[in-house]
C-alpha cells in the first residue's frame, strides 16, 4: 500500500512540476538523497513514450528503496536550439545524475559530457561515447525480429503475404531493425514478399505521406507494416482505418505500448497486431544501481544492453482476436529458444 502511494504522489509530481525550470529541490534536500536526479525531456515531454516510461521508472525506483521523492525532478526543453545552453546549465544544479531520454539529444549531450568529466550521465535509447555516459539501449534487432515473427504467423494462418518495413532514406539507423524484421518473416515465411519504403522525413515531404502509404501498402494489398521512422504516424494509423471500413486490413505493428490505441476501430479492436515491450524499470534499476555501487562506466563499449536474455524485450500480447493462441505459444517457443542460445539472430 505504501509502495503504491508513493508512485501515486511521484505522478502527481510529474503534472504539477514546474517543467520549464531546472532549480529542483533546494541544496539541503539535495544533501539528504542517497542519489539526486534531473531528467532532460523534449519539447514533447510526457506525450513521448520513452520518457514517460523512463520519468515512472525513476519513481518506481524511489519509491523501492525508498528514497525522497523530491530527489528527483523533471525539466522540458521546449525550444531544439536551446537544447545545449540548458544542458550545460545543469552542470552547476548539484545533481548525482542527468538523463536524457531522447535521441535528439545525442549532440548537446556530447558537448556537455566533455565539460565535465566529474558529472555522471545516462543517455536512454540512444548512445555517447564518453566515459561519463552510461548508455541504456533495448535489442533493437531482436525487437524487430518478435514484430516480424507475429506478424508473418499471423499471415501464414491467414493465407497472405506482403510485408512492409519503413526506412528514412540515406540514414542507415535502422539497419538493426530492417534485418531483425526480415529474420524474423523468414523464420516462418522463407519465401516471403518483404519490401522497403525510403521516406524523405522533411516537411515538405511529409505531406505526401498519404500518397505514398496508398500507392506502396494499401493499393498493393499488403498484409503488414512495421515504421520505426515515425512510428506514431498519423497519416499511416488514419489511413488504415479508413481502409477497414472498406474491409481492407492492412496490421500494423507497434514500436512500443502507446501505438496499441491509435489502430482502435468499432470502440475495442485495434490493427496494432501486436508491440514491442521495453523494460525501462531494469534498465533504470541497473543504471542508478551502478552509480550507487560506483561501477558505473561509461562509453559505447560499455552500453548497458537489454534483451531477451535478461528480460528486457518482451511482446505485447493483449488481443487474441489479433493473435490466436497457438499463435502466441510458438512465439513463445522461439523466444524460449533465443533466451536458451539454441536459436542465433542473424
Amino acid at each position: 500500500m505504501v509502495k503504491k502511494l508513493s508512485l501515486l504522489i511521484f505522478s502527481l509530481i510529474f503534472v504539477f512540476a514546474n517543467n520549464a525550470c531546472v532549480n529542483g529541490p533546494p541544496v539541503n534536500t539535495l544533501q539528504a538523497c542517497r542519489v539526486s536526479i534531473t531528467m532532460v525531456m523534449d519539447k514533447e515531454g510526457m506525450n513521448n513514450y520513452a520518457a514517460m516510461v523512463t520519468w515512472h521508472a525513476i519513481g518506481k525506483y524511489l519509491g523501492d528503496n525508498l528514497i525522497d521523492l523530491d530527489c528527483a525532478n523533471h525539466i522540458v526543453i521546449e525550444n531544439e536550439e536551446r537544447y545545449t545552453e540548458v544542458s550545460r546549465s545543469l552542470l552547476f544544479e548539484n545533481r548525482d545524475l542527468l538523463i536524457f531520454a531522447d535521441s535528439d539529444f545525442a549532440e548537446s549531450l556530447t558537448e556537455v559530457a566533455s565539460l565535465n568529466i566529474n558529472q555522471k550521465f545516462i543517455s536512454v535509447d540512444f548512445a555517447i561515447d564518453k566515459s561519463n555516459v552510461l548508455n541504456i539501449e533495448f535489442s533493437k534487432k531482436e525487437a524487430a525480429y518478435l514484430l516480424g515473427l507475429a506478424a508473418a504467423l499471423k499471415a501464414k494462418d491467414d493465407n497472405r503475404d506482403g510485408f512492409v518495413f519503413v526506412n528514412e532514406k540515406d540514414n542507415d539507423k535502422y539497419i538493426s531493425e530492417w534485418q531483425g524484421y526480415q529474420a524474423g518473416i523468414k523464420e516462418i515465411m522463407p519465401n516471403a514478399d518483404i519490401s522497403i519504403i525510403e521516406l524523405e522525413t522533411d516537411k515538405e515531404h511529409l505531406t505526401e505521406l498519404k500518397k505514398v502509404f496508398e500507392e506502396e501498402i494499401f493499393s498493393l494489398g499488403k498484409f503488414a507494416v512495421y515504421d520505426p521512422v515515425l512510428s506514431s504516424n498519423e497519416e499511416l494509423y488514419k489511413l488504415a482505418l479508413e481502409k477497414e471500413k472498406e474491409g481492407r486490413i492492412i496490421w500494423i505493428l507497434g514500436h512500443d505500448p502507446s501505438n496499441y490505441d491509435k489502430g482502435l476501430y468499432n470502440g475495442k479492436d485495434s490493427l496494432v497486431l501486436t508491440s514491442v515491450q521495453r523494460d525501462y524499470d531494469i534498465a533504470i534499476k541497473t543504471a542508478i544501481d551502478s552509480y550507487l555501487d560506483e561501477t558505473f562506466i561509461g562509453g559505447v563499449i560499455n552500453t548497458a544492453k537489454f534483451s531477451l536474455l535478461n528480460d528486457g524485450l518482451s511482446l505485447v500480447l493483449i488481443s487474441e482476436r489479433n493473435l490466436s493462441e497457438s499463435q502466441i505459444l510458438t512465439l513463445k517457443s522461439y523466444i524460449d529458444r533465443v533466451k536458451s542460445g539454441d536459436l542465433i539472430i542473424q
